[in-house]
C-alpha cells in the first residue's frame, strides 16, 4: 500500500499536537513561549535585572535630596531636610510637594546651582513615582533653565547627563519614540559635553528603543531594527568591555545577535561579557537565559534549514548550548552567595562608620538597596518551579531531532522524576512517548498513551496520542487490535480534532485492506468518500477502492473504478502507473484473457515510465516485465493443446503426404512455442535486472527462470543472472541464496549438452548392430537343429558389441565427469573467493554465511566411516578439510588481521560442527572467546559463538556478545539472537520482569527471525514466572499450535502449561499436561525428565496416589536417556520416600 495520504500534515511520520505551535520543517515545536508560567517567570527575572543596570534607572540612585544642600534661612533648611525625610520614607508625591514649597520660597538672589538642585530633586520624586508626564515636564524644564546643570554640586557630575537619559526614559514609558531617538542622537554626538558613561549608556539606550518601537511592526521592519541596533551596540563597546555601561551594552548586543541568528558572534561575545563580570546575581540569572535563548535561536534555525548537515549541527549546537546551562541548584547557589557577599559589604560599612556622615549613609543605604534588590532576584529565580524543567526539556527535543533516542527517552524521563509539578508536562509525556516508540518499547509507549489519555484530557497533544496509540499496533501488523484502539480514542477522548478523526477513519481503513478485509474495506471506503468529499486522502480512497474490487477477483468493478480515477486525475494523479499496470492485470485476468491487449498496455507503460525515477515506479517495473513473461507464457502454454493434436495426427494418419503435413504443422507450432517462452524469458530476465528494489518481484521470476533456464540448457545465462544479482550487494540476506545458484549453475555447465549428444550418437551407433545380432540369436533359439556352438557365437558377439558401447559409454562419462570436476573446481574458487574477498572487512556480516557454505562443502567431501572400520589413508579426511580451508581463506596471508583470524576460528569450529566433532569446535571457538572483545567480532560470529558459550554454562561471556548485538547489531539478521540469548540468562538469573521486557521489545519491534521461536518460548516462561497466568498459557499454546516449531519448544511448553496448572491448584489439569510432555516428546530428556517427576510428586504429594506415582518413578528410571539426568536422582530419593 502506498502511505496515507494525510500524513503530509504530520511531517516525518509525527501527527502534529499543536501545528500553530510548531514549524512546518519538525515534528517537535519548540518549548519557547509555549508556556505562560514560563514566560511571567522569565519577564520577572529579566525585569529585575532592568532594574539593576545604571541605564534602565538613572535616577533611582538618587533617592533623596543632597543632605548638604545650604539653605539660605533656617526654614528653607527645615523644608529641604523634610523632603529628605519623605524621600526616605518612599513618601514620593509629598516629597515633591515639599520640594515645590520651597522653590517657591527660595529668595530671588538665590544662585542657579541651587535652584538647579531642587530642580533636579523635584525630577527624582516624580520619577519615583512613575508619573511619566510630569517627569518629562520636570525633566525639559531643568535642561533648558540650567544649561551647567547642578554645576559642581555633586563633584564632577552636572546630572545634565542623566537628567537627558531619564528624559529619554519618560519618552520611551510614553512612547513617543521619536523625541527619545531624537535626544539620544544628540547625546550620542561627540561634540556634545556628557560624561563617557553616559554617551555610552545613550548608545544602548537607542538600541532598546529602535528594537521596542518596531516590536508591534512587521517581520522586515523588525529585522532591519535588530539591525540598526546591532550597529548602534557595536559602537557601544568599540573600545572594550572596561566599563559596566559596556558591559551592558554587550550583554543587549548579545540578546540582538541572538534574536539575529547570529548564535556564533552571540556566543562569542557572551563570553567575553561574562568574562568581565563581577559575578553578580543579576549577571549570573541573564547569562543563564542568554545561554538557552541561543539555544532556541540555533533550534528554530534548525527546524527552518534545508540542508540535512547544516541541521544535525545546529541541532548540536543548540543542545550544547541547553547542557551548558547552569542548573537550577547551582545558579541558586551562586545567587544565595552574591546576597551573602552584598550582605557581608553593609556590615563593613556599619563596622566602618559606626557615627556615618551624609556621604556614609548614602554608601550603606545604597549597599542595603543592592542587598535587597539581589534578595528579590534570589526570590524570582526560586520561584520558577519550571527552569531546570525546560532545560531537560529543550535537551530531549534536541535529541530526538538527532536521532539519539535513548538519551531523550532518559531526558524526558528525569522531568517526571524531579519536576512532576512542571507546566507544560503533557508536552514532555508526548514526546516520552516518541522516544519510548523510538528505542522500541512500544508496548510501554502504549500503555502511556492510554495513561497520556486519561491524564491530559485537554492537553494540545491529545489528538496525536490517540493515533500513536493505534499506530503502534498497526505498525507492528496487529491490525485487529489498531482497530479496536483507534474506535477506543474516537469514543473516549473528548477533545480529539475534527482532522484527527478524519485521519482515524483512513487509519482503519487501512487496517482492513492490510488484514485484506477486502468487503469491510470496500464498505468503509463508500462511508469514507460520502462523509469527507473534500478529504486530501479522497484520490487515494477512489484508488483503494477499485483495489477492495481488484483483490476480491471482480474485474467489471475493477474497471469501472479504475476508469473512474483515470478520467477525475487524468495526467494528475499519483497511483496513475499502478492503475494502468493493474487494468493491464485485469485484461490478463479475464475469463479468457485478452493477452494480446495485456501486452499491448504493459509496453505502453513501459514506455512512458520505465525511465522514471520515482521510487514506487521504479518498483512496478519489474511486475509489468513479470506481467509481460506471464502473458507470453499463457501464449506458449495455449499452443499445448494444437501440438499434442498435431503429434496424434501425425502418428495415427497413415497417408505419406498427411503425415508429412502434420508434422510440419507440429514444426511450425512447436517454434512458435519456442518464440513465446523464448520471450517469456527475456522478460522475466528484465524484471530480475530491475528488480533490485522489488524483493518479492525478484524471488518470483528468478524462481520460474529456475524451472525455464536449465531446461534449455541455459546454465551460463543462469549464472551469469544469478552473478549480477549477487554483486547488488554481498551483504544482502539473501546473497548466499544468490551465489549458491552462481556455484549450482557454473557446477552444471560441467555437465555439457555435447556429453549427451555423444552419448546418443554412440548408442545410435551401436543399436541397430546390437539389434541384428539379438535377432541373430533369438532366429538360432528359435530355429531346430541349430547347434549350441552357434548360439554361444552368436551371443558372444552381441556381449562382444555391448562391452564395445559400454567402453566408448565410458570414454564419454570419464569426459564429463572431468568436465564436472573442473566446473565444481571452478565453483569452489568462485565461493572461496567471495569469502577471501570480505575476510577483513568486520562490517561484511554476509562473509560468515559464506564461510558456513564453504565449511559445508569441504565437510561433505570427508567420507564417514562407521567406528572400527579401517580408513583408507588416500581418503580426504577432516585434516584434509582444515588444510584445505587454510588455503582457501588465505588464512596464512592475513595473519595481521584481527577479524581475518577471528574468522579462520570461527571457520575451523563451524567446520567441525559439520564433521560431528564437538570437542574440537568447541577448541576453536573457545580461542574466539578468549581473545577477542565483542565490538572486534561481526554479528554472525557473535551469535553462533554466543549461543555456543550459553550452551557450555559460560553465560557472563555470552551475555557480553548478546548485548553487544542488541546494542550495536539491531539491524543485522542475527539481533534476535542477542535477545533470544540475554533474555535466556535473566530467566536463568531469576529477573522474570527484566526478561520479559526484553522479549516484548523484539516481539514489539519484529526483532524475530530465526530466533522467532526461542525469544517467545522465553516470553512465555517470563509471563508464568511473573504470574500473569493467562497471557502465558496464550503463549504456550500458540507455540504447541505452529507446526514449525514442533519439537523441543513443544515438550517444553507442555511442561509448564504443567507448572502453571499445578500452581494455580488444579493437580489434575497439571498431570494431564505433565504426560502428554513425557509422553510425546519422550525423546527430549530435559523435558520429559522434569514432567516425569511432576507427575509423581503431584500424585503422591497432592492427589493421594502413592502407588500410581511409583509406577511413574519406575518407567522414568527405566528410560536410558533419563537415567544420568539431576532429575533421576531426585526420582530414587523420591521412590525411597514413598
Amino acid at each position: 500500500m502506498k502511505g496515507y495520504c494525510l500524513a503530509e500534515r504530520r511531517p516525518e511520520g509525527y501527527f502534529r499536537a499543536s501545528p500553530q505551535e510548531a514549524s512546518p520543517r519538525s515534528p517537535y515545536p519548540m518549548a519557547t513561549h509555549e508556556s505562560r508560567t514560563y514566560q511571567l517567570a522569565k519577564a520577572a527575572i529579566l525585569a529585575v535585572l532592568l532594574a539593576v543596570t545604571p541605564v534602565a534607572t538613572p535616577l533611582r540612585a538618587q533617592n533623596k535630596p543632597a543632605a548638604a544642600a545650604p539653605a539660605p534661612e533656617n526654614k528653607l533648611d527645615a523644608l529641604f531636610k523634610k523632603a529628605g525625610k519623605e524621600m526616605e520614607a518612599k513618601k514620593y508625591q509629598a516629597a515633591y510637594d515639599t520640594l515645590t514649597e520651597m522653590e517657591k520660597q527660595l529668595p530671588a538672589e538665590a544662585g542657579d546651582m541651587l535652584k538647579a538642585v531642587l530642580a533636579f530633586n523635584k525630577a527624582v520624586a516624580v520619577y519615583t513615582l512613575k508619573d511619566w508626564a510630569k517627569t518629562e515636564a520636570e525633566l525639559t524644564a531643568f535642561l533648558a533653565k540650567f544649561p551647567k546643570g547642578t554645576e559642581d554640586f555633586y563633584g564632577f557630575d552636572n546630572k545634565r547627563g542623566i537628567a537627558q537619559l531619564s528624559l529619554v526614559e519618560a519618552y520611551a514609558n510614553q512612547a513617543k519614540w521619536d523625541p527619545a531617538l531624537s535626544l539620544l542622537e544628540k547625546l550620542r554626538a561627540p561634540n556634545i559635553s556628557i560624561r563617557a558613561e553616559d554617551r555610552i549608556s545613550a548608545y544602548t539606550l537607542s538600541a532598546r528603543i529602535i528594537e521596542e518601537k518596531a516590536k508591534s511592526a512587521g517581520e522586515p521592519e523588525r529585522k532591519k531594527a535588530l539591525g540598526q541596533a546591532m550597529q548602534l551596540l557595536k559602537s557601544a563597546i568599540a573600545e572594550g568591555l572596561g566599563t559596566p555601561e559596556r558591559r551592558e551594552a554587550a550583554a543587549k548586543l548579545v540578546e540582538v545577535y541572538t534574536k539575529l541568528g547570529l548564535t556564533k558572534e552571540a556566543e562569542q561575545l557572551k563570553a567575553e561579557v561574562d568574562a568581565r563580570g563581577t559575578g553578580s546575581p543579576a549577571e549570573i540569572v541573564r547569562s543563564n537565559f542568554q545561554r538557552i535563548e541561543i539555544g532556541d535561536s540555533r533550534f528554530e534555525a534548525a527546524e527552518n534549514a534545508a540542508d540535512e548537515k547544516e541541521k544535525v549541527e545546529l541541532y548540536n549546537q543548540a543542545l550544547a548550548s541547553y547542557q551548558g546551562t547552569l542548573r537550577r541548584a547551582t545558579v541558586a547557589r551562586s545567587v544565595t552567595r552574591a546576597v551573602e557577599a552584598k550582605q557581608a559589604e553593609v556590615e563593613n560599612l556599619k563596622k566602618l562608620y559606626p557615627k556615618p556622615d551624609d556621604n556614609a549613609k548614602i554608601k550603606i543605604e545604597e549597599a542595603i538597596a543592592g542587598v535587597e534588590q539581589f534578595k528579590k532576584i534570589e526570590g524570582e529565580f526560586a520561584a520558577n518551579k519550571d527552569y531546570d524543567a525546560f532545560i531537560s526539556y529543550r535537551i530531549g527535543l534536541c535529541l530526538l531531532e538527532l536521532n539519539r533516542h535513548w538519551e531523550a527517552f532518559v531526558a524526558f524521563r528525569d522531568i517526571f522524576d524531579n519536576n512532576p509539578g512542571f507546566s507544560k508536562v503533557s508536552g514532555a509525556y508526548y514526546y516520552y512517548i516518541l522516544a519510548l516508540r523510538q528505542i522500541g518499547r512500544n508496548t510501554e509507549a502504549q500503555a502511556k498513551c492510554k495513561e497520556f489519555l486519561q491524564k491530559y484530557p485537554d492537553s494540545d497533544e491529545v489528538s496525536a496520542v490517540a493515533v500513536i496509540l493505534g499506530e503502534i499496533s498497526q505498525d507492528r501488523e496487529d491490525y485487529k487490535e489498531a482497530i479496536e484502539h483507534y474506535n477506543w480514542a474516537k469514543s473516549n477522548v473528548k477533545k480529539i480534532d475534527a482532522s484527527t478523526v478524519e485521519e482515524i477513519d483512513f487509519r482503519i481503513i487501512t487496517c482492513l485492506f492490510a488484514n485484506v478485509d477486502w468487503e469491510q474495506a470496500g464498505a468503509a471506503l463508500d462511508a469514507f468518500n460520502q462523509k469527507y468529499p473534500r478529504s486530501l486522502a479522497r484520490e487515494q480512497a477512489v484508488y483503494m477502492r477499485a483495489l477492495c474490487w481488484f483483490y476480491q477477483g471482480k474485474y467489471k468493478d475493477t474497471k469501472a473504478g479504475f476508469d473512474q480515477y483515470q478520467a477525475d486525475y487524468a495526467g494528475k494523479g499519483k497511483f496513475l502507473p499502478d492503475v494502468r499496470y493493474r487494468q493491464a492485470i485485469v485484461k490478463f485476468g479475464l475469463n479468457p484473457p485478452e493477452t494480446a491487449e495485456t501486452l499491448r498496455l504493459c509496453n505502453e507503460w513501459l514506455k512512458d515510465y520505465a525511465v522514471s525515477k520515482d521510487e514506487s515506479v521504479v518498483n512496478q517495473v519489474p511486475e509489468v516485465h513479470t506481467l509481460i513473461g506471464d502473458a507470453e507464457m499463457r501464449l506458449a502454454t495455449e499452443l499445448d493443446k494444437p501440438i499434442r493434436k498435431a503429434d496424434e495426427a501425425a502418428r495415427t494418419n497413415g497417408a505419406p503426404e498427411a503425415k508429412k503435413k502434420f508434422l510440419a504443422e507440429k514444426a511450425r507450432l512447436e517454434k512458435e512455442k519456442d518464440g513465446h517462452t523464448a520471450k517469456a524469458i527475456d522478460a522475466y530476465v528484465a524484471a530480475a535486472r530491475s528488480g533490485r528494489t522489488n524483493a518479492n518481484a525478484l524471488e518470483f521470476v528468478l524462481r520460474e527462470l529456475g524451472k525455464l533456464l536449465p531446461g534449455r540448457g541455459e546454465h551460463a545465462r543462469m549464472r551469469d543472472l544469478y552473478k549480477e544479482v549477487y554483486d547488488w550487494d554481498h551483504n544482502d540476506p539473501k546473497s548466499l541464496t544468490y551465489l549458491y545458484e552462481v556455484i549450482k549453475a557454473t557446477e552444471r555447465l560441467g555437465d555439457k549438452p555435447e556429453f549427451a549428444q555423444r552419448s546418443e550418437e554412440v548408442q545410435k551407433r551401436f543399436s541397430a548392430q546390437l539389434a541384428a545380432e539379438r535377432k541373430k540369436v533369438d532366429v538360432l533359439e528359435r530355429q531346430d537343429g541349430a547347434t549350441k556352438e552357434a548360439i554361444a557365437a552368436a551371443k558372444a558377439e552381441v556381449a562382444k558389441l555391448s562391452a564395445k558401447l559400454a567402453d566408448e559409454l565410458a570414454v564419454v562419462e570419464k569426459d564429463r565427469q572431468a568436465s564436472i570436476l573442473v566446473a565444481k573446481t571452478e565453483a569452489l574458487g568462485i565461493l572461496s573467493a567471495s569469502v577471501a574477498e570480505t575476510i577483513n572487512d568486520r562490517k561484511q556480516e554476509g562473509n560468515e554465511k559464506l564461510v558456513i557454505f564453504l565449511c559445508e562443502k569441504l565437510a561433505r567431501k570427508v567420507k564417514r566411516v562407521k567406528p572400527g572400520t579401517p580408513v583408507d589413508p588416500a581418503a580426504y579426511s577432516p585434516a584434509n578439510a582444515e588444510a584445505e580451508l587454510t588455503q582457501l581463506l588465505r588464512l596464512e596471508q592475513n595473519k595481521g588481521s584481527l577479524i581475518a583470524q577471528a574468522r579462520g576460528f570461527f571457520a575451523m569450529g563451524q567446520l567441525n560442527v559439520f564433521l560431528r566433532n564437538p570437542e574440537r569446535a568447541d577448541t576453536f571457538f573457545k580461542k574466539v572467546s578468549a581473545n577477542y572483545k565483542a565490538e572486534e567480532l561481526s554479528p554472525t560470529i557473535l551469535a553462533v559463538v554466543g549461543d555456543h558459550l550459553l550452551a557450555k554454562g559460560e553465560t557472563a561471556k555470552a551475555a557480553a556478545y548478546f548485548e553487544y548485538i542488541k546494542e550495536h547489531n539491531r539491524s543485522s539478521e542475527y539481533a534476535d539472537f542477542g535477545f533470544a540469548g540475554l533474555a535466556e540468562i535473566l530467566l536463568q538469573q531469576k529477573k522474570f520482569k527484566e526478561a520479559l521486557e526484553l522479549c516484548n521489545e523484539a516481539v514489539d519491534n519484529q526483532i524475530t527471525m530465526s530466533k522467532e521461536k526461542e525469544i517467545k518460548f522465553a516470553r512465555a516462561r517470563a509471563l508464568a514466572e511473573t504470574q500473569a497466568y493467562p497471557d502465558a498459557k496464550k503463549a504456550f499454546e500458540e507455540i504447541l499450535q505452529t507446526k514449525e516449531w514442533r519439537g523441543e519448544a513443544t515438550a517444553g511448553s507442555l511442561y509448564w502449561l504443567g507448572v502453571m496448572e499445578e500452581r494455580q491448584g488444579r493437580a489434575a489439569e497439571a498431570v494431564a499436561y505433565y504426560r502428554r510432555c513425557y509422553q510425546t516428546w519422550k525423546k527430549y530428556e530435559f523435558w520429559s525428565a522434569k514432567a516425569y517427576l511432576a507427575t509423581a510428586r503431584v500424585l503422591a504429594d497432592k492427589l493421594g496416589q502413592k502407588p500410581e506415582a511409583k509406577l511413574v518413578l519406575a518407567e522414568m528410571l527405566s528410560k536410558d536417556r533419563i537415567k544420568d539426568t539431576p532429575e533421576a536422582s531426585e526420582a530414587k530419593t523420591l521412590n525411597t520416600r514413598l
